[in-house]
């Protein structure tokens, strides 16, 4: 017997029969912005994106979410799910990482910069046991200009401080709070210039930062 769009090929709850004898599947039929409200629960993005094997009625529909969180996602499956995002507006973008090499971030990041228009939280988990010098050789990942972020978070757990370097150019136009936490700048742009407001197009700057807090190593 041919299913219908809505069914779940599974045995669980929320399934009925309608009146032609085809299982329906109840929590499909929920509008979309309840539906949303589901998947957000899940706090993983690789996880709401698996419940596209539901039914058709899920497919893709994680793609609409406004969240995405990655607390143990590679950085391919990063860049994919940022590349088939679909929402209108992505308010919030949470990424664990351990030990990242420049290439790593920069699979994603550049992405995310041109996507996100509310807050990144970018959490690194340095588990790694190296000296100052072994880190410097690793090298510092390029933070790109996110024009539209409303926040900027980098906190650093660990012994050593999270190398990043500025591009010599951007305006954070609509950043309002930045949070470095044991994180050392490289490069011509330096923090001062980073909250300034005097030299647009030269670093990268916003025009208005109410919240600033840097935490040292």
């Amino acid at each position: 017997m041919e299913q219908c769009d809505a069914e779940i090929p599974s045995r669980g709850r929320g399934l009925s029969y309608g009146g032609d004898g085809c299982r329906v599947d109840r929590l499909s039929a929920l509008p979309g912005d309840l539906l949303i409200h589901i998947l957000l629960k899940i706090l993983d993005a690789a996880g709401a994106a698996r419940t596209s094997v539901l039914s058709c009625r899920w497919r893709r529909l994680w793609t609409l979410l406004p969240e995405l969180l990655f607390p143990n996602s590679t950085p391919h499956h990063i860049r994919l799910a940022l590349t088939a995002h679909e929402a209108l507006a992505l308010r919030k973008l949470v990424v664990t990482v351990t030990d990242p090499t420049p290439e790593s971030v920069a699979a994603w990041l550049p992405i995310a910069a041109r996507r996100l228009s509310g807050d990144l939280f970018l959490f690194n988990m340095a588990q790694r046991n190296e000296s100052e010098g072994e880190a410097g050789e690793r090298g510092a990942f390029e933070l790109p200009c996110f024009e539209r972020a409303t926040a900027i978070v980098l906190p650093c757990q660990g012994p050593l401080a999270l190398e990043v370097s500025m591009l010599p150019a951007g305006v954070f136009a609509q950043l309002t709070a930045l949070k470095l936490v044991c994180v050392d700048l490289h490069g011509p742009c330096r923090l001062g210039e980073l909250v300034s407001s005097t030299m647009p197009g030269v670093c990268a700057t916003s025009p208005f930062i109410p919240s600033l807090s840097c935490i040292s190593s």
